[in-house]
């Protein structure tokens, strides 16, 4: 199967939508639990959520457990109205047709600048992201 031009430049372009969105949400993560509970945060959220927490490190965790950890973390899901929470976990679905080149739909795609829309504020509140 051929793809159009416009068609590769959205699969590239969402690629490098989802690459930011994520690795926003990981920053913005791993900066927010560092600064509140310091390097042990890991430690000290398994106790206090009873190990409902993922043991991997920030970096390590896959697209669904981050937000997983920003729904459960009252510390982390703050920074996000509702919508946007309900906005990623939608994108859940488009980032698994992205990481398998599946083409996404016009709607799946402007989820998705929405959300890297919306990413930009997240961002704003970490001194460490540019």
């Amino acid at each position: 199967m051929y793809y159009s031009k416009t068609q590769l430049t959205r699969i590239k372009d969402s690629y490098c939508l989802l690459f930011q969105i994520e690795n926003t949400m990981k920053s913005h993560a791993q900066f927010t639990l560092e600064s509140e509970f310091g390097v042990n945060w890991l430690f000290i959220l398994k106790r206090k959520y009873n190990n409902q927490i993922s043991n991997k490190h920030i970096p390590d965790m896959h697209f669904h457990e981050i937000i997983s950890l920003i729904k459960m973390v009252s510390l982390l899901n703050k920074d996000y109205q509702k919508e946007q929470i309900v906005d990623l976990t939608k994108l859940n679905k488009v980032r698994n047709q992205i990481a398998h080149c599946t083409l996404i739909s016009h709607d799946d795609y402007l989820l998705l600048r929405r959300v890297f829309r919306n990413m930009r504020k997240i961002r704003s509140l970490d001194t460490n992201i540019n």
